[in-house]
């Protein structure tokens, strides 16, 4: 069992406070723990009599509002002198712990957790100034490298950074509305092979909402759909048309972040319910040579490859490559689960305060357009395919490249600017059926094609300063959205299929006619603002945005345009 102390300084809880006129958001919390304060050295006048080790260690955090984890095991049956005089937060915890073999280790500021101490003789804090050599400034970049970011790595299952509520990197316990951040760790213990699976931990989501689906993920977040607008890769849209869809591999996912509630404040256009937003992994200096492969059920056979690293000694360039390969069959007779991945990136730190990261992605895939059991009246369902296995096919291929640039002009300002342009395309097949006569079941068929290009860029700057006791970022932001979608479809009648002896072929399927030919474009243009102040235990998040968009549908067919501006 794992213990955590809470900090004492609660105050007023008011855990998250939105208010929104038009497109104007405001939201205020308080959070918990004065975490940052356990990071310095101040200290902290304590008079703690001797008792256990579990009751001494709990005290002291409470009168430091520090957060602490230990197991009961580790302490139990200990017992301390107490703590008596002046101490800073590692000093008081290792006073309490040195003569049981056990020591405190730090991970985000304000949060410790009791481990065993190494055979080495624990000295009093020395604290040592000096410069740097090049050898050491490279060690030193590795090290800060393996420190939580708001996009990279998480130890374990439990983030505390995320920049999907802010787009800056704040603390989850500052960030006045609902985010749970999915790390890579739990992805891969739970094994996810999809978005659903990944997210099937997570309050809120009801992750697939329609069942058993190879060819999409429809998530839905306090009730609404997350698949049309709320599919976010690195922070910004993934375009979707009526039948393709940009998918997320969880393999190439460093985490996978859920924003429950209004979004459109920093957004734009969204559900009200929230989104999802799928992390990249990108290049770490830190060598990575990941191989594996996996055998499942319904012949499933899945290789998967990251790799990353520094290219040169300075470790100024960085690569990763990440890729993964799938043929499957699936719970539905004759309905394919394939799927080819490989995702490659780059970083260039071109100065110490300029940093580019250029990456991308293909993806293939192929399973069934209709992929679904019979279900017959009176006898629920069969094992018989409405659709036939020789005809129907899903068909999907994607790509997209971009980069991640960011300068920082001094310790206050910061420039940032994100864009991707992807491409998806599905060429579908299928037969549905019509109507039952006898045995016979008429069956009408069906043929899809789209597709979709996709243009995001996001461009912000951020200001970081104080304002005596208050703590000002304020981010300003211009991002632009553009999407192309030609969606063509075809329709016929599709061969008869007897239920008491099912005999799968195409050659009933007639000349296909096209129904629908459209080719629709979407231009939006956000200009966002939004000031954090932190004051003490407060914090303040207001945010607004101004949304101008265009659209234009027109008919090929009919030869005719519509569309409208706001």
């Amino acid at each position: 069992m794992v213990f955590s102390i809470p900090a004492v300084r609660r105050g007023v809880s008011l855990g998250a406070f939105a208010v929104a006129l038009g497109s104007v958001g405001a939201a205020a919390s308080i959070d918990q723990a004065l975490a940052a304060s356990a990071a310095t050295q101040d200290t902290v006048h304590v008079d703690i009599p001797a008792g256990s080790l579990a009751s001494v260690l709990r005290q002291f955090a409470t009168a430091t509002g520090t957060k602490l984890e230990y197991s009961s095991p580790t302490v139990q049956g200990l017992t301390s002198p107490g703590l008596h005089g002046n101490f800073s937060v590692q000093e008081g915890f290792s006073h309490a712990l040195r003569n049981h073999g056990l020591t405190v280790q730090q991970g985000h500021p304000g949060y410790f957790t009791v481990v065993k101490a190494s055979s080495a003789i624990i000295l009093s804090p020395v604290r040592v100034r000096g410069t740097a050599s090049q050898q050491a400034k490279t060690m030193g970049e590795g090290l800060a490298g393996q420190k939580e970011t708001a996009t990279g790595p998480v130890k374990g299952y439990v983030a505390h950074l995320s920049a999907s509520g802010t787009k800056t990197e704040t603390p989850l316990i500052e960030t006045p509305q609902s985010i749970s951040v999915v790390p890579r760790d739990l992805i891969s213990d739970i094994g996810a092979q999809s978005l659903g699976q990944a997210l099937v931990y997570s309050a809120g989501v009801q992750t697939q909402p329609y069942g058993f689906d190879p060819r999409y993920d429809q998530p839905l977040i306090r009730g609404f759909s997350a698949s049309q607008y709320g599919n976010y890769r690195d922070g910004m849209r993934f375009a979707n048309g009526s039948f393709a869809y940009f998918r997320n591999e969880p393999y190439e996912a460093e985490r996978i972040e859920v924003f429950r509630g209004p979004t459109s404040v920093l957004y734009g256009s969204n559900n009200p319910g929230g989104l999802t937003n799928v992390v990249s992994k990108l290049p770490v200096d830190t060598p990575i040579h990941e191989v594996e492969l996996t055998l499942g059920n319904y012949n499933r056979y899945q290789g998967e490859f990251d790799f990353g690293g520094a290219v040169d000694h300075g470790h100024d360039v960085l690569y990763r490559l990440t890729g993964l390969f799938r043929d499957s069959d699936t719970q539905v007779h004759n309905t394919k689960d394939n799927r080819i991945a490989v995702a490659p990136s780059m970083t260039f730190h071109i100065t110490p305060r300029t940093t580019l990261t250029v990456l991308g992605e293909y993806q293939k895939n192929l399973t069934s357009m209709w992929p679904y059991y019979l279900y017959m009246p009176g006898k629920g369902l069969t094992h018989i395919r409405v659709g036939d296995p020789a005809y129907d096919a899903f068909r999907q291929q994607q790509w997209y490249f971009g980069y991640k640039l960011e300068h920082k002009v001094s310790d206050l300002v910061t420039l940032r600017q994100n864009f991707r342009y992807g491409h998806a395309y599905l060429d579908g097949e299928f037969e549905d059926s019509y109507a039952l006569l006898g045995p016979n079941l008429t069956r009408y068929a069906g043929q899809w094609q789209e597709g979709l290009t996709s243009l995001n860029i996001d461009t912000q700057a951020q200001f970081k300063f104080r304002t005596g006791p208050v703590q000002h970022t304020i981010l300003f932001g211009v991002d632009y959205f553009q999407q192309h979608l030609n969606s063509k479809m075809g329709e016929g009648w599709g061969s008869t299929l007897n239920l008491l002896n099912p005999v799968y072929s195409t050659s009933g399927v007639s000349i296909i006619q096209t129904a629908t030919d459209v080719y629709q474009v979407i231009d939006q243009v956000g200009i966002y603002a939004q000031e954090q102040l932190s004051w003490k235990h407060w914090h303040l998040l207001l945010g607004g945005r101004e949304d101008i968009v265009g659209t234009s549908s027109k008919n090929l067919l009919a030869n005719n345009t519509t569309g409208y501006h706001l």
